[in-house]
This record gives C-alpha cells, sequence and structure tokens, in this order.
C-alpha cells in the first residue's frame, strides 16, 4: 500500500500544496492508495506509516525558485524519537520504527512556493506542478513501487 500524507496550511495558498495534491490524487481513485490530509505530522501518523510499503510526503517549501520540486528520500532520525505535538519527516520515521518496528520506504516531496500569503489556492507556478506529482503517483500504483519496494527491503542482505 502506497500512503500519501499532503500537509501545510491550505489557508496560507501554496503552504496548501500537499492538501492539493491529495485532492488531485484522490479524484484518480487508485487501488492500493491511501491519503491523508494534516496541518503537520503527528505521532498518531505513525501507525498509518507503520501499515504502508511506501509513503510520501508532500510539503511546501520556501528553499530554490517558485514552482521547484525536489524529491529526497527520507532516513528515520537517528535520535530516540522525542513525543512533541508535531514531527519532522525524519522524526515521524523513527517514531514508526520505535513503536512498531516498521521502516517502510519513504520520500519527501516538496515544491517551492511563490505566494504564503493569507487565502486559499495555489499561485500558478505551483499549480502547474499538481499533474506532474498526480501522475507519478498514478504511475508507482500503476506499476506496484510500494511491493517492489516492500519486497526489496525484505530481501535486503545489509538490514
Amino acid at each position: 500500500m502506497i500512503l500519501v500524507i499532503g500537509y501545510g496550511n491550505p489557508l496560507r495558498r501554496d503552504d496548501g500544496v500537499g492538501w492539493a495534491t491529495v485532492a488531485q490524487i484522490q479524484d484518480l481513485i487508485l487501488e492500493d492508495v491511501i491519503c491523508v490530509t494534516a496541518h503537520q505530522l503527528l505521532p498518531e501518523h505513525s501507525d498509518m506509516v507503520a501499515g504502508a510499503d511506501m509513503v510520501i510526503l508532500v510539503d511546501a517549501s520556501i528553499e530554490g525558485s517558485a514552482g521547484d520540486v525536489h524529491i529526497t528520500p527520507v532516513l528515520p532520525a537517528d535520535e530516540s524519537p522525542v513525543m512533541t505535538h508535531h514531527l519532522s519527516p525524519q522524526s515521524l520515521l523513527a517514531m514508526t520504527k520505535w513503536l512498531y518496528d516498521k521502516l517502510p520506504f519513504t520520500i519527501l516531496i516538496t515544491i517551492t512556493g511563490a505566494d504564503f500569503g493569507m487565502g486559499e489556492g495555489l499561485s500558478d507556478r505551483v499549480a502547474e506542478k499538481m499533474n506532474l506529482l498526480a501522475g507519478w503517483v498514478k504511475w508507482c500504483a500503476d506499476n506496484r513501487c510500494a511491493t517492489l519496494l516492500s519486497w526489496a527491503g525484505k530481501n535486503d542482505p545489509h538490514s
């Protein structure tokens, strides 16, 4: 199963890109893909993460030029998970490993925003990327990426 968590503040224009991405992916009605939106990553998300083969986190960024898309593999934080109300992607994975002894393949997709002012809707530069992101998740679902990644992780001689 592929878990997509889009997070940010949809009332701060481009900060809502995670929510917008999830909405577009949900419209595709993809098999074996579960989508969730949140204002921030929470300890409670670790239960869903533990049940996934692949996790895709989508958030806005202020680094780079407006519309830039960055895809980064996420590894768990080295330190013990801290009990807090919100987590970084690395801390979420560390907590999932600590609580459930599970560590699904996880990536963080960030899109550099152009407008973080009050209001709804994405800037044109960010909205242009929605089809690209939804298409990539669809490709992963259609090509069973989660199953392949899960199988590869279980057969890794280094784990």
